[in-house]
């Protein structure tokens, strides 16, 4: 039971170490894609909005992304803020104040839940711009993804 435990806390630690990092702009945030919740994903808007009209985007697809622009990232940032939050909460508790997994244990439930939802929010962003885009425009995306690196 000690050892699971312990295990369970130097993971933890682990995991907000690298959590930390990313935020930072360090280790896996490189190439714009987001680690904030669950799954590393890529940033299509990133790649697709500067370059509209080389993705011969028209005037209905824009109004649809302007749509997908003005709901999505409040939501994003206040989680994407409030798992940041409580991250730093939950390092400084176990590293200086010496808790134990017992002591933090739903807050770790709550970040996972939040980074959950992050993630969903994520992924359903991406399946609403598949929706948008054609299937050439949204190749070419990829296409342009993966030459910047985001996207695998």
């Amino acid at each position: 039971m000690k050892n699971s435990i312990i295990k369970t806390v130097v993971l933890t630690i682990a995991l907000l170490t690298t959590s930390t990092l990313v935020a930072q702009g360090k280790g896996e945030h490189k190439g714009g894609g987001h680690k904030a919740g669950l799954v590393k994903l890529p940033h299509p808007m990133k790649a697709l909005l500067p370059n509209l009209e080389e993705f011969k985007v028209d005037k209905e697809q824009k109004a649809k992304i302007d749509k997908i622009l003005e709901e999505v990232p409040s939501k994003m940032h206040t989680l994407m803020d409030e798992a940041s939050s409580l991250e730093h909460s939950i390092r400084k508790r176990v590293v200086k104040g010496k808790k134990s997994f017992v002591n933090i244990e739903n807050d770790l439930n709550k970040l996972q839940t939040l980074k959950r939802e992050i993630s969903t929010i994520q992924i359903k962003t991406i399946n609403r711009l598949q929706k948008i885009l054609s299937d050439a425009q949204y190749s070419s995306l990829i296409m342009k993804l993966k030459a910047s690196k985001q996207c695998k």
